[in-house]
């Protein structure tokens, strides 16, 4: 999958950093890399960006906040006021109402009163965001930051000189050509750069070589609810029919607008396989319609629920993940580990939808709660390929911690380390292995990012004081309890 120099294929487009995939990882390494003062092209295979929060109309967004301290920040923030400004476009950053419900009844969490067991350890804040306004409020983004942005465009292959990524060709409309770059960010969510480039990958578990199934979502209108996740359930017999016995309702920025998160019942998925892809998706929307009619009979509050879309893009939660030069591990995530080398944080518990054999079979593991890890720069950097960084849920990480990496906020996180990487190989003059992990990180946080100001924590975050009355219960979204 690698085509020699000599390509005749004509070149559509030049460069100083390239970047593959307009997902939350994507837009948002574009963005940096283009502030960085670097020549950016942004491709994107749909007709529209924001990835899993567009296509795949993933809501609510998670893993912005461990407890109450805002560990992903930066341009991933700017991104959140940027859906501020178009109606309906997003709740913003909210409480869950079971975290406030336990809050009344328990006391404050930071008291460390109610942690041990807490259902919403680590995830006690979402971001509730509105598909179709994430395009909007995306490419927005990407415009002001000067990048130069082409949809429509699928990448096929890349070009390598010795082990460098020097070019991507992409076929589309206009057919095949050649965007050249001398910094490349893989940002496809499948690591399909460095997978054609000869990277060493893994799929799967470990253990078995499970998958986490697929989703796909579908969103709901005149549902009669308030709470902002609502587990719904039907009767067991109905399970096959519906890849499932329940679907979670998350609430959208609009009331009475949901969308549906629930099992698909694909297993064996290769989300690398075209024909793993075609049928699953064929699947999945067949269930959509028996969903449908199981939560009016069933669920009160959706008995004149109605269907407003379906998400085009099922929602994958892994597939490659890169060997880099270093794999992020279980254990890193659940004793929130630091690294001197960390450029973006996680907080999101292991969230499998498969068992884990190592942990008793369990699907959800949670993470510390208020505590948070950091992924090292050496996750990004793809072994035996240079001038490519990998950003997003296919980084180097074990199958079980991919499974907090893989969420939203973090790719962000990812992303926008990755963009400034790359600009920041482009002025320095030197290759992503050589660039000094610590002048990144220096960069990063003089342009929002949070990497670890804890000294600067506010004294309501560390235990026993009284929360700002911004934040407190009588703040909640919609009076919910």
């Amino acid at each position: 999958m690698t085509r020699d120099s000599s390509s005749p294929l004509p070149i559509v487009g030049e460069c100083e950093v390239l970047v593959c995939g307009g997902g939350p990882a994507g837009f948002v390494a574009a963005v940096a890399a283009a502030r960085n003062g670097v020549r950016t092209t942004l491709l994107e295979r749909y007709g529209f960006l924001g990835g899993m929060a567009s296509a795949g109309m993933v809501n609510p967004v998670y893993g912005y906040h461990a407890r109450h301290l805002q560990i992903v920040t930066g341009i991933a923030q700017e991104w959140v006021e940027r859906l501020a400004e178009i109606p309906g476009g997003t709740a913003g950053h909210t409480y869950r109402h079971d975290c406030v419900a336990r809050r009344d009844q328990h006391g404050e969490c930071v008291t460390r009163r109610d942690e041990a067991g807490c259902p919403v350890a680590s995830v006690a804040q979402v971001l509730p965001v509105d598909g179709e306004a994430v395009k909007l409020a995306t490419l927005r983004l990407v415009e002001a930051a000067g990048v130069d942005w082409h949809l429509h465009t699928h990448v096929v292959e890349v070009e390598k000189h010795g082990n460098a990524v020097r070019g991507v060709v992409v076929g589309g409309k206009s057919g095949p050509g050649i965007y050249r770059a001398r910094f490349v960010v893989d940002a496809t969510g499948d690591a399909d750069l460095a997978a054609f480039a000869g990277a060493p990958f893994q799929k799967g578990s470990e253990d078995d070589g499970a998958t986490k199934p697929p989703t796909l979502m579908f969103r709901l209108g005149q549902v009669r609810l308030t709470k902002d996740r609502v587990w719904a359930s039907w009767p067991a017999e109905e399970a096959a029919a519906a890849g499932g016995t329940g679907c979670w309702l998350m609430a959208l920025p609009r009331v009475g607008e949901y969308t549906v998160n629930s099992s698909s019942g694909v297993t064996n998925f290769d989300a690398t396989k075209t024909e793993d892809l075609s049928q699953a998706q064929a699947k999945a929307t067949r269930q959509v319609w028996r969903k449908l009619e199981l939560l009016r009979r069933h669920v009160p509050g959706c008995e004149d629920a109605v269907l407003l879309s379906v998400a085009p893009q099922l929602g994958i939660r892994d597939s490659r993940r890169i060997t880099g030069d270093y794999v992020l591990t279980e254990d890193d995530v659940l004793n929130s580990v630091k690294f001197a080398d960390g450029i973006a944080n996680g907080v999101h518990p292991i969230d499998l939808h498969t068992g884990s054999a190592r942990f008793g079979g369990r699907q959800l593991i949670l993470s510390p709660c208020g505590d948070y890890y950091q992924i090292p720069y050496r996750c990004l950097l793809p072994r035996g390929v240079d001038s490519l960084l990998v950003a997003g849920r296919s980084i180097s990480a074990t199958f079980l911690a991919q499974g907090s990496v893989r969420v939203m906020a973090t790719c962000m996180g990812l992303g926008q380390a990755a963009g400034t990487a790359a600009a920041l190989c482009v002025t320095q003059g030197v290759t992503p292995r050589e660039l000094n992990p610590a002048e990144l990180r220096a960069v990063l946080r003089q342009q929002g990012a949070y990497l670890g100001h804890e000294q600067e924590v506010p004294p309501w975050n560390q235990g026993g004081a009284a929360l700002p009355a911004a934040l407190r219960p009588s703040a909640r979204r919609r009076g919910e309890a």
